[in-house]
């Protein structure tokens, strides 16, 4: 009976047998994974497909694309794509190339970005290059006839008093001088690392934009998201007035220098146009030219033009007096966030988000230098007092010093952790520890400014670049920053809507 009942139980254990050895094949083959469902295969799928994506727009962002349109067609030849579209622009035949670029393998897409052009296509690159020109208006002819004139003696006045300055540093008769400026920056740095926050008022409903001090130092100036800017009292940062009239987010706001004509203050919007007032807060006209939003305000040391640039690409210059267009500069591929002029007013920089810079001469509509370095979008910059730096901030995280001389990046600054907004020079004054007016040297600036989103804002030596003091608000990203040497303050402008004023520790 044992034996029988063996015999009708092989048949199952023989099917067990099969059954173990089969998930065992199965299991050699995939041991890690489970067979997915259909379902679960498209969402892997899905998943691959966007990871992919992703990595694709970080490698974009890192790829140094060529600005100029003859060498991004060449580009796209050499990887076998159409060199124009039918309705396609540089800006669009760039995009397009980077897009291309990052979908290649690494080691493929910098070979396209490194390789040269033949020699036949050299030779037909020069032989079909020309110079072209924009035809200017008389208005615009005139007004570089006197920027010749207004610029050169000043020039002339800086460059002396540097070379006078260098004699005196190079010999012992002035030592005394040298000292006292030593004993400045030392002060200064001092003062600067003992600076905690003194002041925190509600700057309007919406984020703020952009932070200024009038240069008396007696007024502190402020735009935001409501389309608004207001104005302050520098040392009890009690509301003044408020400048009204944008129909959308007002992006920054500045007032002319100490010797312009008259007192005036510019705003720039989303709404496309730039405004001015008066020094009662009355507007007096409204610049209209531009194609997308104004971002970045800037004017010219004799307070009778205006810089403004513009997301449709291209910077433009405006007679104050008259309320008119005297220039529409183009050469950015991309959106121009912000534009700046020299000490002299002879010179101008922009910056734009094609991650270049371009220094152009006034007095002649040139563009006479390019910064090339960043590898993100350059948001803003910052001429030196002496006229022979420039620093620019970008959001690579990297603030670059560069030689005007040299024609080159001299220092890069690994300043923040993100996005940096603001970028400015400041002088190792007295007033940071005497608190009085006695004034150094206008042309020396020992410290650097910058300020992120990151929550924090630094200060900087002049002189080696090190670090000195970190202004901090955890979590609270800062939009614009300046600095008061009149009255030894730092002001930064935050997203959270709060405008801070930071100084010295017992200056409250």
């Amino acid at each position: 009976r044992f034996r029988s009942v063996i015999l009708q139980l092989l048949p199952a254990f023989a099917r067990v047998e099969v059954k173990m050895a089969e998930m065992e094949m199965e299991q050699q083959e995939d041991p890690e994974f489970m067979p997915l469902t259909d379902s679960s295969g498209v969402s892997q799928q899905k998943h691959e497909a966007l990871m992919t994506q992703l990595d694709a727009q970080k490698k974009a962002k890192t790829l140094q694309i060529p600005t100029e349109d003859k060498e991004v067609k060449y580009k796209l030849r050499a990887i076998g794509e159409p060199v124009c579209l039918f309705g396609e622009g540089p800006a669009e035949r760039r995009d397009r190339l980077r897009f291309f670029l990052s979908n290649l393998d690494e080691k493929e897409a910098i070979k396209v970005l490194t390789a040269k052009a033949s020699v036949h296509e050299k030779v037909v690159t020069t032989s079909k290059r020309e110079i072209f020109y924009t035809e200017g208006s008389k208005e615009l002819k005139k007004i570089r006839e006197w920027l010749i004139t207004y610029s050169i003696p000043r020039s002339q006045y800086r460059l002396v008093h540097t070379q006078a300055k260098r004699k005196r540093d190079e010999s012992d008769a002035d030592r005394e001088a040298e000292d006292a400026q030593d004993k400045y920056y030392e002060e200064s740095d001092k003062a600067l690392r003992d600076f905690g926050l003194v002041g925190t008022v509600r700057g309007d409903e919406r984020p703020l934009s952009s932070v200024k001090y009038t240069p008396d130092g007696k007024h502190l100036l402020t735009s935001s998201w409501t389309g608004q800017a207001k104005v302050w009292e520098a040392d009890t940062q009690k509301h003044v007035m408020t400048l009204r009239g944008h129909k959308d987010r007002c992006n920054d706001v500045i007032v002319t220098p100490n010797t312009a004509p008259k007192r005036m203050f510019a705003t720039s919007s989303a709404d496309k146009t730039v405004r001015l007032y008066g020094e009662d807060g009355v507007s007096v006209s409204t610049l209209e030219g531009h194609l997308a939003r104004v971002n970045r305000l800037d004017f010219h040391p004799s307070g009778r033009l205006l810089a403004s640039a513009s997301h449709d690409a291209s910077w433009k210059l405006w007679d104050v007096e008259r309320g008119t267009e005297l220039m529409d500069q183009e050469g950015h591929s991309r959106a121009v966030h912000d534009v700046k002029f020299d000490t002299d007013g002879g010179l101008a920089v922009s910056v734009g988000y094609d991650v270049y810079g371009r220094l152009w001469d006034l007095r002649t509509g040139s563009n006479i230098m390019v910064f090339d370095g960043h590898v993100k979008p350059v948001v803003s910059a910052s001429f030196h007092p002496n006229g022979g730096y420039i620093i620019t901030g970008s959001e690579d995280h990297t603030a670059k010093v560069w030689d005007l001389r040299k024609r080159r990046c001299m220092y890069t600054i690994l300043a923040h952790s993100a996005m940096i907004t603001n970028v400015s020079y400041f002088p190792s004054d007295p007033v940071w520890f005497t608190k009085g007016e006695v004034s150094s040297d206008v042309f020396s600036s020992e410290f650097l400014l910058t300020s992120s989103i990151d929550g924090t804002c630094k200060v900087w030596s002049g002189r080696d670049f090190s670090h000195v003091k970190t202004l901090a608000t955890p979590g609270e990203k800062i939009m614009s920053a300046d600095v008061n040497t009149k009255l030894g303050q730092i002001a930064t402008a935050h997203y959270d809507r709060n405008l801070r004023v930071w100084g010295p520790e017992g200056y409250a």
